[in-house]
């Protein structure tokens, strides 16, 4: 089973559920998961995702900005 990864401050991407900041299982470490991965793996997709020019143009969320609990 993929780690559950989820933002508590607000973000806008396009893997991240925004109504409650689950990163989603379209990230490809999640969705390619085994039990030889770490959790870093993860950490380094969702960078890669910040970095793509579709998600670098969405309007972020005013700072401290927070997802329910």
């Amino acid at each position: 089973m993929p780690p559950k990864v989820r933002f508590v401050n607000k973000i806008n991407l396009t893997c991240v559920d925004q109504s409650n900041g689950n990163v989603g299982g379209d990230l490809p470490t999640l969705q390619q998961w085994n039990r030889n991965m770490s959790i870093e793996q993860v950490l380094v997709d969702i960078r890669k995702a910040m970095n793509n020019p579709m998600n670098k143009r969405l309007p972020q969320p005013p700072e401290g900005a927070n997802f329910p609990m």
